[in-house]
């Protein structure tokens, strides 16, 4: 089934009091375009109807550039820069590699804090971890739940 296909991690940010909104970023590992109820109303009808109503009501950014590993996507969306000028294009981070996202990469929730907003993460990280500096909570996120690494229990959260 779908549930059993897509690994689903959900990056939230809060808004601060003072901001009028909120921004809702989800990032879905390994899914198709037809994945989903709103690209494929026919196949699937009603298999999505929270993802279908979250892109009903808000904006739809369907023109990122996705790369065929997950560190290599969500360094790009965090930095807004191909992977490649991060180091990043080549694998994933494994747990045994110190490295991570360059700390000079300025993170989308660094800027967001600068605006006022709060952010949170929940779900899978996977941009470095070997050192705090490269952890969400010391790029910008101000709750983190979730695992470090690229791969966890979605009930245990254990790598």
């Amino acid at each position: 089934t779908l549930r059993r296909t897509m690994r689903v991690w959900w990056w939230v940010w809060g808004v601060a009091a003072a901001r009028p909104g909120s921004i809702v970023v989800t990032v879905i590992d390994d899914l198709g375009w037809g994945d989903v109820g709103y690209n494929a109303p026919q196949e699937l009808g009603r298999a999505t109807p929270t993802i279908d109503r979250l892109a009903a009501q808000g904006v739809r950014m369907d023109r990122f550039y996705a790369s065929p590993t997950c560190t290599a996507s969500r360094a790009a969306l965090m930095t807004g820069r191909y992977p490649m000028h991060l180091g990043l294009q080549d694998s994933v981070i494994h747990p045994s590699e110190p490295r991570g996202v360059p700390l000079e990469a300025r993170f989308l929730s660094e800027k967001l804090k600068d605006l006022g907003y709060r952010s949170a993460l929940v779900g899978k990280w996977h941009l470095g971890f070997h050192q705090r500096a490269y952890t969400p909570r010391a790029r910008g996120f101000d709750t983190f739940f979730g695992i470090l690494t690229g791969g966890g229990g979605h009930y245990s959260h254990e790598t």
